[in-house]
């Protein structure tokens, strides 16, 4: 091949590859998270005793049991329509969304000024405990009923940072990965709970990456 031939050929080669890179890259950009509608939820029991147990009923038993749900449909979940494939740059599988959020409030806590105070500064800024790794589901259900219930020393910063009669919400995003799964704990430090009713809501959704429109 003659030599002016080739080198058009690298330079036509050369330029395309650039295109493709940096639209790739700038597609990656305008990638935002997109959430499903909750697919399950569950009210589910504080009390120490059954969760220590792992009743039925508990929260421990129920997140399990929607954990396992959530897990087991996530290869069957469906895309969102505006989700764009090159957005999920490591994975087509979704994100497991959990959220555990107390049932009823109370409004004759001493806490309240402090609760709303927390409240406020972390819906702005939630404590995030976050890439903790773990080899199976049933892991991630072990270290969240342990965090939650202020055990080892993640358990402690948290009530540390939210305490008192304030109540933690929990977002817990779960990803899976080739080893195992990883895990991101977004908490806002929210009003006292009503320890006479004792329940939280527990429920899951999926989150994918998806290019914005």
């Amino acid at each position: 091949m003659p030599y002016n031939i080739l080198r058009a050929f690298l330079v036509f080669i050369a330029v395309t590859l650039s295109v493709i890179f940096h639209g790739s890259i700038a597609a990656l950009a305008d990638c935002i998270t997109v959430e499903s509608t909750v697919q399950k939820k569950s009210l589910a029991s504080a009390s120490t005793w059954a969760n220590i147990r792992g009743a039925e009923g508990s929260i421990a038993a129920t997140a399990k049991s929607l954990l396992d749900a959530a897990h087991g449909e996530l290869k069957n979940a469906e895309r969102p329509e505006a989700c764009s494939a090159l957005c999920d740059s490591n994975t087509n599988l979704p994100n497991i969304v959990m959220e555990v959020i107390p049932n009823k409030y109370r409004s004759d806590s001493s806490d309240n000024a402090r609760c709303a105070e927390l409240l406020k500064l972390t819906e702005k800024s939630p404590l995030v405990f976050s890439d903790r790794k773990f080899p199976t589901i049933d892991a991630v259900n072990k270290w969240f009923s342990s965090f939650s219930a202020g055990r080892g020393p993640e358990g402690k910063e948290l009530y540390d940072k939210c305490p008192g009669d304030c109540s933690p919400r929990y977002r817990n995003i779960i990803r899976e990965t080739p080893d195992g799964f990883l895990l991101d704990s977004v908490v806002v430090c929210g009003m006292p709970r009503d320890k006479s009713d004792d329940q939280y809501w527990i429920q899951y959704s999926y989150e994918w990456s998806c290019k914005s429109s």
